[in-house]
């Protein structure tokens, strides 16, 4: 693994890189991705060799300009440039009929393929310097948590065959919204910062979750994701009653709390207010893997407000603990 600047030169050895065919890991507004030219098959194959990914886990092509669309997609509804107009650039991934053009590594075999164009000026720097689509899923090791800053990037690809961008922390700390757009109404199949409220307002109408569960056309609908190396259990209720929970029980676990949290596991690790979802999607990653450094039997979750990004969250939450979830306090203790 080798480090890439966060200079001019850098945005410029990185595009060069990723035009070869070779792997660059950049930041996001979202997470880092794992980069690679898009219509390189065989760049895109070692995506999958690196991360230990599934073929048939599909990838998201980024763009550097709204006018890239055409040369990937074969038909864009009108509804698809309203939502375009709203939200890019920004944590959107639409997904489309795929132009021919496309490998089919790329769209994991699907006649449909994902784009997202990032609202991050070092994201976007070096996909206009590579001047292609490139692919990129998260940049981690498949089924950890996405990584949210330099080090959490460099810690998973340090073994790898890999260039990583050194570049801060991310804005938003969880992936994209994902919207299937090959029909009306559009299909929400993994949830962002991007609500289903805010797809309502733009095109009056949105479905949550896929109508045809035959077909895996996003990535996190099929697979474990996001997942620390300690057993994981989420608390969905609120600070106070989790708080009479764990004072009951009294784990030996890492707990990943809310600031109105009172209880002291053996180890705390605060992330934000239960009433601020999008300060604690930014940090809750990271978190994860805190805590698998720490000293405990088991991860603790508290769950957040489910506002806005907060249902986002809660999907991440919940794929982290397997779906071992408690909603009451009374419950029988799941360990």
């Amino acid at each position: 693994m080798s480090i890439i600047t966060n200079d001019e030169e850098g945005i410029k050895k990185a595009g060069r890189l990723l035009r070869e065919g070779r792997l660059v890991a950049f930041p996001t507004e979202t997470v880092y991705g794992l980069g690679a030219n898009g219509l390189n098959e065989e760049a895109v194959k070692n995506i999958f060799i690196t991360k230990g990914r599934p073929q048939d886990n599909p990838l998201i092509l980024h763009i550097a300009d709204k006018s890239w669309l055409t040369d990937i997609a074969e038909e864009i509804p009108e509804y698809v440039n309203e939502l375009m107009d709203a939200f890019w650039p920004g944590p959107m991934s639409i997904i489309l009929k795929a132009k021919t053009e496309i490998p089919r590594t790329t769209t994991a075999g699907l006649d449909t393929v994902a784009i997202r164009f990032p609202n991050h000026k070092i994201a976007q720097a070096i996909i206009a310097e590579a001047g292609v689509p490139i692919a990129a899923p998260s940049a981690n090791l498949s089924g950890r948590p996405s990584p949210t800053n330099f080090r959490d990037c460099y810690n998973d690809l340090k073994d790898k065959d890999v260039y990583v961008f050194e570049g801060g922390e991310t804005d938003i700390g969880i992936e994209s919204t994902v919207i299937l757009c090959t029909s009306y109404p559009p299909q929400i199949l993994r949830p962002g910062k991007i609500d289903e409220n805010d797809i309502k307002r733009v095109v009056g109408d949105v479905i949550v979750g896929a109508v045809d569960k035959t077909v895996v056309r996003s990535p996190g609908q099929k697979y474990g994701h996001y997942m620390a190396k300690k057993p994981t259990l989420l608390l969905d209720m609120k600070p106070e009653d989790a708080d009479q929970l764990l004072e009951k029980i009294k784990p030996n676990a890492i707990f990943i709390s809310a600031e109105e949290n009172k209880y002291q596991a053996k180890e705390n690790i605060v992330i934000g207010s239960y009433f601020d979802p999008d300060q604690a999607a930014k940090h809750y990653f990271k978190s994860l893997r805190d805590a698998d450094m720490m000293d405990g039997d088991m991860i603790v979750i508290q769950g957040f407000s489910k506002e806005g990004i907060g249902e986002a969250l809660f999907n991440r939450m919940k794929k982290s603990a397997s779906g071992k979830v408690m909603e009451d306090k009374d419950e029988d203790w799941i360990c």
